[in-house]
């Protein structure tokens, strides 16, 4: 039950990790497109 808990946790910490590091690109990459975009028009 104590490594069920443990592995649950360190599962969501990775996910979190994971969400924020795409996030992160994901809001580079927007602001690459708007550039972008705006250079072109």
């Amino acid at each position: 039950m104590t490594k069920n808990k443990s592995g649950k946790k360190f599962l969501s910490g990775k996910s979190l990790k994971y969400n924020s590091l795409i996030g992160s690109f994901y809001f580079n990459n927007k602001i690459n497109l708007s550039e972008l975009a705006s250079e072109q028009f």
